[in-house]
C-alpha cells in the first residue's frame, strides 16, 4: 500500500473535514506568529479544509492556502486574506524568498519529504520560520469511551495507517526535518462535544477509508455503538495533545 493517498481520498471527504477536524488553540498561533520574522505572508501546506489557514489569518497579512484536493479548498471558510490554490507541498509557485513562514498543520507525514524541505527552504526569507504541529487521538476522561477510542485507533485501522502513526502522535520527534535542534512547544485543544461530534470526527481518519474498501465493512459502527452507549446525555470534554516544532528547514 502506497503511503501517500491520492487528492480524491480526502477530496471525498472535505465536507467531514470542514465540519468535524478542529481548529488550533490561539496560543499556538501567537507562538508561531511572534516566531516569524515579519507577518506579511505565511504559507500553510497541505491546508485542507483551512482550520490553520484560518487562525494564521489572524496574525498574517496574508496567507497562501495550498493542497492538491480542490474539493478540501472548496470546503474552507472564506476569508479575504486567505489565497488558495491547488499545488503539492512539493512544487509550489510562490516565488523564492517569499513567505515568513511555512506551516504544516497535521500532514508532514503525508510529503516527499527531501523535496518538500527544499521548497521550504526556497520560499522562505530569511529570519523566517518553518513550523510543524500535529495532534494525537482524543483523549476523554470516561475509560469506557477512550477505551472505545484506542481499540479503533490500535486495533481495527492499526495495520491500516499509511504512516507511522506514533511519528504523528509525537510531534514527528525524531523526524531530521529541521537545520538545528528545532523549539518544541506543548498545547491542548479543548472541545465540549456531544457523541455525533466526537463520531464525525473519527469518520475523517485516513486510515478508516482503507479499511472499509478491504475489509467490505465499517469499524467505526461497532465502535459508534460502544460510544452512544456510554456517552449519556449532553456533551462531554473531548482534548487532543499538540505538539508543535520551530526551526529552518534541514537541506535536503
Amino acid at each position: 500500500m502506497s503511503r501517500r493517498p491520492s487528492s480524491q481520498a480526502f477530496s471525498a471527504v472535505a465536507g467531514q473535514y470542514a465540519r468535524f477536524r478542529p481548529d488550533y488553540p490561539e496560543a499556538l498561533y501567537r507562538t508561531v506568529a511572534a516566531a516569524a520574522g515579519d507577518h506579511a505572508c505565511a504559507w500553510d501546506c497541505a491546508s485542507g479544509s483551512g482550520q490553520a489557514a484560518f487562525g494564521l489569518a489572524r496574525h498574517f497579512e496574508r496567507v497562501i492556502a495550498t493542497d492538491t484536493s480542490v474539493a478540501q479548498l472548496a470546503a474552507a471558510t472564506p476569508h479575504p486574506r486567505i489565497v488558495r490554490a491547488a499545488s503539492a507541498a512539493e512544487r509550489c509557485a510562490l516565488a523564492g524568498e517569499s513567505v515568513s513562514l511555512v506551516a504544516v498543520a497535521q500532514a508532514l507525514h503525508w510529503f516527499d519529504l527531501p523535496a518538500f524541505l527544499a521548497e521550504a527552504g526556497r520560499v522562505l526569507r530569511p529570519g523566517g520560520v518553518f513550523a510543524v504541529w500535529s495532534y494525537a487521538r482524543p483523549r476523554l476522561d470516561d475509560p469506557a469511551l477512550q477505551s472505545a477510542i484506542d481499540d479503533l485507533h490500535d486495533g481495527a485501522l492499526g495495520r491500516f495507517w499509511r504512516f507511522d502513526r506514533a511519528a504523528v502522535e509525537s510531534g514527528y520527534r525524531g523526524w531530521r526535518v529541521f537545520a538545528a535542534r528545532p523549539r518544541t512547544c506543548r498545547f491542548v485543544i479543548e472541545r465540549d462535544w456531544d457523541v455525533d461530534a466526537l463520531i464525525g470526527y473519527l469518520g475523517t481518519w485516513s486510515a478508516l477509508a482503507d479499511c472499509r474498501a478491504s475489509q467490505g465493512h465499517d469499524p467505526l459502527e461497532p465502535v459508534a455503538k460502544r460510544l452512544r452507549a456510554h456517552w449519556g446525555p449532553g456533551r462531554r470534554p473531548v482534548r487532543w495533545p499538540v505538539t508543535l516544532r520551530l526551526g529552518w528547514p534541514a537541506a535536503a
